[in-house]
C-alpha cells in the first residue's frame, strides 16, 4: 500500500478541522497550528503546508512541529486514500549479498566507523574502481531493491557525478533490513550518517536515498 501526496488532501483536512485557511503561492497557511493552538499569545498563521511536497511546518520557536503530511494525518486520525499498486515499474536487481572489500574498510574507518557496522551494512566497492563506494539499500523483507553509489575522491573540476543510483530502482530508506522494528526511526540525511549512529549503538538507523530535500521514499515506505 503506498500514498501519493495531493494538494487537495491539505484543503481537506483544514475543513475537517474547521480551520481557517488561505494560500500564498505553493505554501496553504493555517490561521492556527493544529498542535499548539499559537501558544498563550494565539499567534495566527504560523502553520504552513507546502502543495507541492506535502511538508508542513509550524514556525512558532516553542513549537517547531514539522514534517509530512503523512504524520500530520497520522497525529490527527486524517483518513488517507492509499494506492494498492505503485504505478511506476522498477526493476529487480540480483539478489547477491555484497562483501566488503579492504577499500571500503579503510574509508569508513577513515570516517569512524566500525568493521563491524560495515559487514552489517554490507558496504562495498566497485570491483573495477576501489574509489567508489557502494551502498546496497535493502527493504525490510531483506530483498535488495536498490544500489547507491558514491565517489570518495571526487573532484567537483573533472567529475561530472559524486552519487548515483542503478536506473529504475526503487526509493526507499537505507538501512531498513537492520532495523529491529518500525516503532521509532532515528533518519540521517546521508549513509554515511546514519552508520554513525549505528555505529554508535542506537538501533533502527535509517537514512533518506536522496538527501533532505529527496520525498521519494514516503510513497514507497509509509
Amino acid at each position: 500500500m503506498s500514498y501519493v501526496f495531493k494538494a487537495q488532501d491539505a484543503f481537506d483536512f483544514a475543513h475537517l478541522r474547521g480551520i481557517t485557511y488561505k494560500q500564498k503561492g505553493d505554501e496553504l497557511f493555517f490561521k492556527i497550528c493544529p498542535y499548539c493552538k499559537g501558544g498563550t499569545s494565539e499567534d495566527k498563521n504560523t502553520f504552513s503546508i507546502n502543495l507541492d511536497n506535502g511538508t508542513y511546518n509550524c514556525f512558532r520557536a516553542s513549537c517547531g512541529k514539522h514534517g509530512h503530511f503523512v504524520e500530520l494525518a497520522r497525529d490527527f486520525t486524517f483518513p488517507l486514500e492509499l494506492n494498492n499498486q505503485a504505478k511506476q515499474k522498477f526493476r529487480s536487481l540480483p539478489q547477491k549479498k555484497p562483501t566488503p572489500t579492504n577499500d571500503a574498510y579503510a574509508f569508513m574507518a577513515s570516517r569512524g566507523i566500525s568493521v563491524g557496522t560495515v559487514d552489517l551494512y554490507k558496504i562495498t566497492t566497485q570491483k573495477s574502481n576501489g574509489k567508489v563506494l557502494v551502498f546496497p539499500f535493502f527493504d525490510e523483507n531483506n530483498v535488495l531493491v536498490s544500489v547507491k553509489y558514491r565517489k570518495v575522491d571526487f573532484d567537483r573540476s573533472k567529475d561530472t557525478c559524486k552519487e548515483w543510483f542503478e536506473k529504475a530502482t526503487k526509493p526507499i530508506l537505507f538501512g531498513m533490513a537492520q532495523c529491529e522494528d518500525f516503532e521509532q526511526l532515528i533518519i540521517t540525511e546521508g549513509q554515511i550518517d546514519s552508520l554513525s549512529v549505528a555505529d554508535c549503538g542506537y538501533k533502527n538507523a535509517v537514512s533518506v536515498p536522496t538527501g533532505a530535500k529527496g520525498f521519494t521514499w514516503l510513497t514507497h515506505c509509509w
